[in-house]
């Protein structure tokens, strides 16, 4: 667990999510979560933790080997991405 100016807890990985799910259910401080989250798991982790934000990166990407670069952002894994945590946050507010 790391902690920055703000005092929030941030979560490595999906891994250390499910380790560390109790812990972040009883935090009275902000949770970010970070790695290991796209499209397919965001839903869940969002309803479980009801995080003050979400970080993504390799789980919006397309893997390439006509690419130099190797992990390029995928303009429609974002979008998912982005629409799916805009509805489970709309859905929970509602």
């Amino acid at each position: 667990m790391t902690t920055g100016a703000a005092r929030d807890v941030m979560l490595q990985g999906m891994d250390a999510f499910a380790a560390r799910l109790d812990m972040v259910q009883a935090s009275d401080r902000p949770v970010y979560l970070a790695g290991g989250l796209n499209p397919d798991n965001l839903a869940d982790a969002i309803r479980l933790t009801e995080p003050h934000g979400v970080d993504v990166s390799t789980g919006v990407s397309t893997h390439s080997e006509s690419v130099l670069r190797k992990d390029r952002k995928d303009p429609e894994k974002i979008k998912a991405f982005v629409t799916l945590a805009r509805s489970v946050v709309k859905h929970a507010v509602s």
